[in-house]
């Protein structure tokens, strides 16, 4: 009899932590649906939440940002931010990442948003390229979005160790609807 309550109890705990897990990650996946601010303010507030709601104490995430921003269409800002995000769970799923920077400039009409980790990185030699069928969703997202503000991603690796992800878009594509 013992020995079934302790059954129980043990299953018990391991739903309540599967739920708690379960619980967790749709409040991810609904905090990563809201949409970002129309203009680049609310851009570069959203790319600081996005470091601030992922640092932890195993892992930084600062946020560097330099020139001025000019108004974006809230399009660009979504999916800037998207690219941003993708990137970072990216260092943190696959590259086990502990230190990742996000920057964001713009230099003229050059608007560079790049995400730079000290993680593992890649091989040259296996890395897919767009057209690939072996490339991941994440990467194939990511350029899909940088197509659509007019952009490119550009995938290479950190010279201190791990990857940078940068998103190039030399001018911005007009917004539709």
């Amino acid at each position: 009899m013992l020995a079934a309550k302790e059954r129980l109890r043990s299953t018990v705990s391991l739903m309540a932590k599967r739920l708690r897990e379960a619980n967790q990650h749709v409040r991810d996946l609904a905090h990563g649906i809201m949409p970002v601010q129309i203009d680049a303010k609310g851009l570069r507030y959203a790319l600081h939440e996005l470091a601030e709601a992922t640092n932890s104490e195993k892992t930084q995430r600062p946020c560097e940002y330099s020139g001025k921003l000019k108004t974006l269409h809230n399009t660009t800002a979504t999916h800037l931010y998207r690219i941003a995000q993708e990137a970072v769970n990216n260092a943190m799923r696959h590259g086990a990442a502990t230190q990742i920077l996000i920057s964001l400039t713009q230099d003229g009409q050059r608007i560079t948003l790049e995400v730079a980790d000290n993680g593992t990185g890649f091989d040259n030699a296996i890395i897919p390229r767009s057209g690939s069928p072996t490339i991941g969703m994440g990467l194939r997202t990511m350029a899909y979005r940088a197509s659509l503000i007019g952009g490119v991603i550009q995938l290479e690796k950190n010279p201190g160790g791990g990857t940078v992800v940068r998103c190039l878009i030399l001018h911005e594509v007009a917004e539709h609807g």
